[in-house]
């Protein structure tokens, strides 16, 4: 189960968020999201957990408590629309590996370009 923890300080680092939600059960992965350019941490990150019934315990139990001085939204994480539109897209091009590796799609006629034989 994925886990989304918002309004973190700078100072929270992973291994803080391991130790928080360790507590309620096996973390799998705990990562604080970084700014690509300067490496400064954006304020939230996620947590992940094996078990489902361990992740809710976890959010019942942290959800606006405070971790260094400030309190923390925690709530299931939510699948990214671009990582939708990816899955959409795999499942739709896998239907068609079976038919030449292109999918089928009734293209639209292509409009002539200049004058036509009726026309000259």
């Amino acid at each position: 189960m994925k886990i989304y923890v918002g309004n973190l300080e700078a100072a929270v680092s992973g291994s803080d968020l391991r130790a928080a939600f360790g507590v309620y059960g096996d973390v799998v992965s705990a990562k604080v999201s970084t700014d690509f350019s300067t490496g400064a941490s954006r304020g939230f990150g996620f947590v992940e957990m094996t078990i489902r019934g361990q992740g809710e315990a976890a959010i019942h139990g942290l959800d606006g408590k405070g971790l260094r001085w400030r309190v923390m939204p925690v709530q299931e994480g939510r699948t990214s629309l671009r990582l939708r539109h990816k899955q959409i897209l795999a499942q739709s091009l896998s239907g068609a590996k079976s038919s030449g590796g292109r999918p089928q799609v009734d293209a639209p006629a292509k409009p002539r370009l200049g004058k036509t034989k009726e026309q000259v």
